[in-house]
């Protein structure tokens, strides 16, 4: 992948899409893709002019992501480098001191529980990462790229029923407009038709909560958003989904808690600890 593609944005075509069956057998329904970078979603947090439009903005990112942050050997090849800044956390894995990959993680507590549809593990780099397609609360499908898949490989390839902290980082934010045919308070979501096989949703949803986030040191500025996707009469919390939004990714001037929004967001998760 070298340095994992790190700006390189993804592809929209599905012509590029190549998905093979492993050779290996798990439990869990198993494909390898040889595609798939984290350029757009490091472009999420800090911004996409910010992070396209300076040619040195990867580099210093590259330095950063290796020089701090906590050390641990995952097993005997791989070692993840941890950033903790409080609602972000930025994760790279190294190889013999080599980068292999890394990206940013949105924190949640929310916790949904899924079945397993499919793992499509990223084969063009060596299969340490993978998009899950899965049933949430046996009502909902959701595809979202795992954010510890290889921590946890054993238990996404052995078991159907796992218990999912999901959460976002948006691509862009736009007021929502009205629908014919639908009400006035619909929330809803679909695969996006631009990056749908990036585990990126369209979606019109219903801001609940809002926090500031600005971190100077790196510099980001944006809100940790929890915006309802699903109505349900009797449960405000059926599914929201905390994502962050980058200040330069709003383009409404309606933008707060109770607003509706719409736009794209680029879906993670991790086994709920």
């Amino acid at each position: 992948m070298g340095i994992f593609d790190f700006l390189n944005k993804a592809q929209s075509s599905e012509t590029n899409a190549h998905i093979t069956k492993p050779e290996r057998d798990t439990i869990v329904p198993l494909e390898e893709v040889i595609e798939g970078n984290h350029g757009d979603h490091w472009a999420g947090i800090f911004g996409f002019s910010n992070f396209y439009g300076n040619p040195q903005f990867g580099t210093k990112l590259l330095s950063t992501l290796v020089s701090k942050g906590k050390r641990q050997m995952i097993d005997n090849l791989y070692e993840e480098i941890e950033i903790d800044l409080g609602s972000l956390q930025f994760i790279t894995l190294t190889r013999n001191q080599t980068i292999q990959t890394s990206y940013p993680i949105i924190i949640t507590t929310t916790k949904v529980d899924t079945k397993t549809r499919v793992i499509k593990e990223w084969k063009h780099v060596n299969g340490i990462e993978a998009q899950i397609e899965a049933r949430c609360k046996n009502t909902f499908g959701i595809s979202y790229f795992s954010t510890d898949y290889l921590k946890n490989k054993e238990k996404y390839t052995t078991s159907l029923d796992l218990e999912i902290q999901l959460s976002g980082i948006a691509y862009s934010i736009h007021s929502a407009l009205p629908m014919e045919g639908f009400a006035e308070n619909f929330v809803g979501y679909s695969r996006s038709k631009e990056y749908g096989k990036y585990s990126v949703i369209d979606f019109v949803g219903e801001i609940m909560d809002l926090e500031e986030i600005q971190l100077t040191e790196y510099p980001i500025e944006g809100y940790i958003a929890r915006i309802r996707l699903i109505q349900m009469e009797d449960d405000n919390d059926f599914f929201c989904l905390d994502t962050f939004i980058n200040k330069s990714t709003v383009q409404t001037k309606e933008f707060g808690v109770g607003s509706r929004i719409s736009g794209m967001i680029w879906v993670q998760g991790r086994i709920a600890e």
